[in-house]
């Protein structure tokens, strides 16, 4: 009689290894799975800290103080166009802000695209010591400001909107334009102050 053909090693490896865990699960401790996991969006909400890249399945709010921090480096924020809302303007908060880990390091390679933030302080905070940053196709609309650079370089804005923000749609704060921050096809409407500063950083809609 033939003999029949010997397991192969993926075979004995497989059944070892779900011994293992069989008596793992058996003494009571958790198995952690050695598949990495993308951070789910559904565990996203108001004040979140991101660090690492996020698709955004539904809105966000009304929080009671900042909407999303942003606090690692070459990650992207797509909010798919949901809207992360606030607990309404003048109040100090922020709807997406950078937060370098220090002032003496850059926060740098992030994308924020398809937001739509409304009723903060601030909708964009983007603040020093961050360099190299992209804002793309992204709304504020109803803040104090729309979109706010503090002292940043080599930022660029896209195909951005600001609407009906009770001061600047753009404030380009203590932020050196020679030094590379560029704004590209961005609008603007129904600013009370004004649709930038300085002027020009966006074009006026009807």
């Amino acid at each position: 009689m033939l003999s029949s053909p010997r397991r192969s090693l993926s075979t004995i490896k497989s059944a070892r290894l779900l011994a293992v865990i069989g008596l793992l699960a058996f003494s009571g401790l958790t198995v952690l799975s050695a598949v990495p996991t993308a951070f789910a969006a559904k565990s996203i909400g108001c004040g979140s800290a991101i660090k690492t890249s996020i698709v955004l399945t539904s809105d966000i709010g009304p929080c009671s103080g900042n909407g999303l921090n942003i606090k690692a480096s070459g990650i992207t924020i797509d909010c798919a166009g949901h809207t992360i809302q606030g607990p309404g303007s003048n109040t100090g908060y922020k709807g997406i802000v950078f937060v370098p880990p220090a002032l003496s390091h850059d926060l740098s390679g992030v994308t924020v695209k398809n937001c739509a933030v409304t009723g903060f302080e601030y909708g964009y905070y983007i603040t020093r010591a961050t360099t190299n940053d992209s804002l793309v196709n992204d709304v504020a609309n109803g803040n104090t400001y729309g979109f706010y650079l503090h002292g940043v370089t080599d930022i660029v804005l896209k195909f951005d909107t600001a609407n009906s923000n009770s001061q600047y749609g753009y404030y380009n704060h203590q932020s050196r334009l020679g030094s590379g921050n560029t704004f590209i096809d961005d609008e603007c409407s129904g600013n009370l102050v004004g649709g930038s500063s300085p002027t020009g950083l966006c074009t006026p809609q009807p």
